[in-house]
């Protein structure tokens, strides 16, 4: 028969054996996610049109959730944003800014001038600046929204992501 001292001895090595099972789990796949690598999706769209697009969700300086879409054809750049149904509403027309890291601002143009799909969507021409968008360093998008400017960080590792998928744009 065991001693209440050996129970609880033999419990205390199966959890600590069940907590360093499942830390080594999460260090794995901490370690097997790759940030730099490029997630860029391509579609047929049509017959001989393809579309390729990298698309994240970040959230923004209010901790607000925002679908990030930079799609791309042949000769076209596009940036839609997607806000939450209800909270988030564009401001049509308006226009992204696009604030650099070196202080410098890029102005980009709506593409919902007159009809969005829905409020919570922006789209944006980014095909004039795609040349003068930074290489690996994160930018900051001011959103016009009708609430008012919303501030929503591109990390570096999309930004080369998007630089990615600028190149293989010239490819289509």
């Amino acid at each position: 028969m065991k001693m209440p001292h050996q129970v609880n001895k033999t419990y205390a090595i199966s959890v600590i054996g069940v907590i360093i099972f499942t830390l080594s789990l999460m260090v794995s796949q901490l370690w097997s996610i790759s940030p730099a690598e490029a997630v860029i999706r391509s579609m047929e769209e049509a017959p001989g049109k393809i579309m390729i697009q990298s698309r994240q969700t970040l959230k923004d300086d209010q901790n607000s959730p925002w679908q990030v879409v930079l799609f791309a054809h042949k000769n076209q750049l596009e940036l839609r944003l997607v806000g939450f149904p209800g909270r988030d509403k564009f401001a049509h027309p308006g226009t992204l800014e696009i604030n650099l890291i070196n202080g410098q601002k890029l102005i980009a143009k709506d593409e919902f001038i007159k009809k969005s799909p829905a409020d919570n969507v922006g789209q944006f021409d980014l095909s004039p600046l795609a040349n003068q968008l930074p290489k690996d360093q994160s930018i900051a998008l001011s959103l016009p929204l009708t609430q008012g400017k919303c501030l929503l960080t591109i990390p570096a590792a999309v930004v080369v992501e998007w630089q990615a998928l600028i190149q293989q744009k010239d490819t289509l």
